[in-house]
């Protein structure tokens, strides 16, 4: 069990979102789909006036897992030359 889900409140607190005394937390972990963060806004939103903060959660990481590509390697490895630096805060070209 992680922290969010056994005291929600302290979890919630240590990423300075303070709630109400009488808040209600829930974690909702099949939130089927996409995440939408407006959605979770707005979740948010509804439990200042209602009490109870609705948190959707998915129950495994959205992480695209799939090899690297040579072409990937080679970009991160320092191969690839289409850095512009006048996009760069270091630039001296003008």
């Amino acid at each position: 069990m992680t922290q969010l889900e056994g005291n929600p409140r302290a979890a919630l607190a240590e990423q300075g979102l303070e709630l109400p005394a009488n808040a209600t937390v829930r974690i909702i972990r099949d939130i089927g789909g996409d995440p939408d963060l407006e959605a979770q806004v707005a979740l948010w939103e509804t439990g200042k006036t209602t009490g109870v903060y609705e948190l959707r959660v998915p129950s495994s990481p959205q992480i695209e897992d799939r090899e690297l590509s040579e072409a990937d390697l080679e970009a991160v490895s320092g191969g690839d030359n289409t850095y512009c630096c006048c996009c760069s805060p270091c630039c001296c070209c003008t």
